[in-house]
């Protein structure tokens, strides 16, 4: 059961980065809509909740995001 979390927060994550560093912008979006089904399907199949690696991957796309608007802010 661990082997389908890992694998949907990797996508998931996958799907992030490249929303949120405009890399393969589509394909982003579209593998984001088809994991958050995917997700749902899983937390009703299993009654678990939390996706941790999932949330701490996209804190840290985001905290890299941050920094380097700022450091180019800064210029």
């Amino acid at each position: 059961m661990h082997w389908v979390e890992i694998s949907y927060s990797l996508a998931s994550l996958l799907s992030a980065f490249c929303v949120v560093f405009v890399w393969h912008h589509r394909f982003g979006v579209l593998l984001g809509l088809v994991m958050q089904f995917a997700w749902i399907h899983f937390w009703l199949s299993t009654g678990q909740e939390g996706i941790i690696i999932l949330d701490a991957g996209i804190l840290v796309f985001c905290a890299i995001k941050y920094i380097k608007y700022f450091k180019e802010r800064d210029r």
